[in-house]
């Protein structure tokens, strides 16, 4: 089953370890991960970067995490990871003011650091 997740954004099967439900619905289980999900597909439809890229460092980050992530609990930390990377690599923001709205954000937000 393919669902379409917004207007342009490839479907649930072509987000790498997406978790979804029992009718392949994806699901967040706190607010900052559907935040997280939706600055990737802002992103994406701003054309800062293709789904290809974005799934590149995605599976990279879940590569990486291997057996320390096998039921997939910190899936969206790693969504963000990919995204910090993707945003430094792609030069969309200076490191200083990125870091600094980041940890504003995850406070004013709760973030995942809120999680924990």
């Amino acid at each position: 089953m393919n669902h379409a997740i917004a207007p342009g954004v490839p479907g649930i099967d072509r987000i790498p370890g997406a978790p979804t439900n029992n009718t392949a619905e994806l699901v967040f289980s706190s607010p900052w991960e559907a935040r997280a999900f939706a600055l990737v597909v802002a992103l994406f439809q701003q054309g800062h970067f293709s789904w290809e890229e974005w799934t590149d460092s995605l599976s990279a980050r879940i590569r990486a995490a291997g057996d320390a992530d096998r039921e997939g609990r910190d899936y969206y930390l790693l969504w963000l990871a990919a995204a910090e990377e993707l945003v430094a690599r792609k030069g969309l923001c200076r490191t200083p003011e990125f870091l600094t709205r980041k940890a504003e954000l995850e406070e004013a937000q709760g973030g995942p650091a809120a999680d924990r």
